[in-house]
């Protein structure tokens, strides 16, 4: 449990020190306005809801430096298996779908290794391994669809029914490609089902 707080310690540094990045321009200055803009991406979604779980749950790992036993509750694990769902999600799309498509390199570049790869790994580290606490249901596994979920429904709406020309998003991640939306959107809950899946496997084991 003194690994978990160390790794979650980690999380909460990263997250801050990489999305702080976003809120400067090239030239140093601060924009909050640019900042802003960050949260359109899944990738800054899930990195900040992983920073924030990983901050609650250091309160009560942070007994287990004074040699206390800790076991966190169900409601504190359910929390880290979603963030955890929500990171891997970034973490598996960036390697499989983005990379090859955009190239590793820009995705992987200062805050974006952290983003991309270094905190979604904590994160997969601690809640597999490190974290003891009760077994997830089936039925949590599911429940792990909701970060993905809620945020298809935000870019559906952004970038198909609104459009860039008419102030939505540009497809950035290419999603809409061709008109295919429905199959992105049902390959990536398929895939974030999967990952849910086989995350609580490994942590009940």
């Amino acid at each position: 449990m003194i690994a978990a707080f160390i790794c979650n310690l980690a999380v909460v540094a990263g997250t801050v020190l990489s999305v702080q990045t976003y809120f400067r321009t090239e030239d140093g200055k601060r924009s909050f306005r640019s900042g802003l803009r960050a949260f359109r991406f899944f990738t800054t979604l899930s990195n900040v809801f992983a920073g924030i779980t990983s901050l609650i749950l250091l309160i009560p790992e942070s007994a287990a430096l004074t040699g206390q036993a800790v076991v966190l509750t169900q409601g504190q694990l359910f929390l880290k298996f979603l963030s955890t769902t929500a990171v891997m999600v970034t973490l598996l799309t960036v390697l499989f779908f983005l990379g090859p498509s955009m190239g590793y390199g820009p995705l992987l570049a200062r805050e974006g290794l952290y983003l991309h790869l270094i905190g979604p790994l904590l994160c997969f580290v601690s809640f597999c391994f490190l974290e003891k606490g009760s077994r997830l249901s089936m039925a949590a596994a599911f429940a792990g669809l909701l970060p993905t979920a809620l945020y298809g429904i935000l870019y559906l709406y952004k970038v198909v029914l609104t459009g860039e020309e008419r102030g939505g998003w540009e497809d950035f991640y290419g999603f809409n490609r061709g008109g295919k939306w429905r199959i992105s959107i049902a390959a990536m809950l398929a895939a974030t089902l999967l990952i849910a899946i086989l995350l609580r496997i490994i942590h009940n084991l």
